[in-house]
Parts: structure tokens; sequence; C-alpha cells
């Protein structure tokens, strides 16, 4: 796989959410689903972002049909939903699918 193909996107499931969160870099869990139109337009935006940010923010997607408990701990209601963290503590959050306002969150919040 190429860099251009990879997918810097990361999977997150409640498997895998807390060695992420305990990472020294922020994170962003991308909470979507495959039949949200808004969440699928957002997709290649955080595509982008995952890449331009990989190796200072983990950005991931949670598929909120399949990870219940993420979704009820984080109380998502809405999506696309990106909840900011450092660490596991939540900084910020941003419903909807601009991917401009995404990355003005990363670098008000996350310093970057």
């Amino acid at each position: 796989m190429t860099e251009k193909e990879k997918d810097f996107l990361i999977e997150i499931n409640k498997d895998n959410v807390q060695e992420i969160q305990e990472e020294n870099n922020p994170n962003i869990l991308y909470f979507s689903a495959t039949w949200c139109r808004p969440c699928q337009y957002l997709k290649p935006a955080m595509q982008k972002l995952a890449k331009a940010y990989a190796g200072k923010v983990s950005i991931g997607t949670v598929q909120v049909d399949n990870e219940h408990a993420l979704v009820k701990k984080y109380g998502i209601q809405k999506i696309p939903n990106l909840v900011f963290c450092k660490g596991d503590k939540e900084v910020h959050r941003y419903i909807g699918a601009d991917g401009n306002e995404v990355e003005k969150g990363i670098k008000e919040h996350f310093n970057i």
C-alpha cells in the first residue's frame, strides 16, 4: 500500500479507545454511520486531516451502529459528531460536516 492509498483514519471501538486516548497525542472521535449522508460527505476531509496531522493528532471513526457503549458514554444524539479530546477529557465538540471547521477546531483546541 502506498502512502497515498493508506487510510490514516483509525477504526475506534470499545476495545481500543482507551489505548488511543492514553497516547500523548490529542484525539478526535468521529462518530459516524455508513447510512449517514453528511458523515459520508465529511469522510474525505477527515481522511485528509488524519493524514495531515498524523503523529500530532489521532483521528478515528466510531461506527454508531456498532459501538453503543461509546455512543452512550459521550451522549451522542446527532451525527456526524466529533469529540475533541486530550487524553480521555473532552475539550470541544463539533456537530456537522464542514472539514474546515474541524481543522479550525484542531488548531484552536490542540494548539497545532
